[in-house]
């Protein structure tokens, strides 16, 4: 066998090696942070109302489902903070009813669930006679939510006659009326409410001295006015 051919068998073994080490080599290993559940609670639980806090891990840009079983079953959807934290605020639910909570999180190569979480929704109290109402819906939720430290459904003037300040800026209210409950009110900042109607303050007097640390801002739109403004 000639040199020449000899060289070109060789250097044809050698490609042919080279072809089947390349075939031969492993794939790379992508690395794929799955979705985890890291906590679910249920915190704040009233008559009514509960709070369910889910932390999660890698889930940032995926839906987080939670189903809600006790009375109906209900699935209602959420996206987790950059924290990993998804909250839902649960209301209009059954007095003294039990409730079992489960949160799920799925993604196009994973699925995963939480143990479910149950608890149960404290028996509804009888209205205390001096029960206080608001006749704007939005003004009495945010004042339910903000001054009812007993979390038992129901506002009393010994939880608003403390109140201080009061910031209810751009929460869709249309009337003050009520407000008069707030005794010892010295700030209220209302601005970005379409409201309209009369309103006396006379039962709020620290809130008509017109001290530097109080704040009556109302919009320049309000049909309150100057009236009660300067009284």
């Amino acid at each position: 066998m000639s040199e020449r051919r000899r060289f070109k068998y060789a250097l044809g073994g050698l490609f042919l090696t080279m072809i089947m080490m390349i075939s031969c080599k492993e794939d790379p290993v992508v690395e794929y942070n799955l979705p985890e559940i890291v906590s679910l609670e249920v915190n704040r639980i009233t008559s009514h109302s509960a709070e369910v806090t889910g932390v999660v891990r890698n889930a940032a840009d995926l839906e987080c489902l939670l189903r809600l079983e006790g009375g109906e079953i209900t699935y209602l959807a959420g996206f987790p903070s950059e924290a990993g934290t998804v909250i839902w605020e649960l209301e209009n639910l059954l007095p003294d009813t039990e409730y079992s909570a489960t949160l799920h999180i799925s993604s196009t190569k994973h699925m995963t669930s939480s143990s479910p979480v149950e608890f149960k929704t404290q028996a509804k109290k009888m209205p205390p006679p001096d029960q206080v109402h608001f006749a704007d819906n939005a003004l009495e939720k945010y004042c339910m939510k903000v001054f009812d430290t007993d979390e038992d459904g129901y506002l009393t003037p010994d939880e608003v006659s403390q109140v201080k300040e009061l910031t209810i800026s751009g929460l869709g209210i249309s009337s003050l009326e009520g407000l008069e409950v707030f005794t010892s009110l010295e700030s209220l900042v209302c601005d970005n409410n379409a409201l309209s109607g009369t309103l006396s303050l006379a039962s709020v007097p620290t809130l008509l001295k017109g001290v530097a640390s109080s704040v009556f801002r109302l919009c320049d739109t309000n049909p309150y006015g100057q009236q009660d403004k300067m009284a």
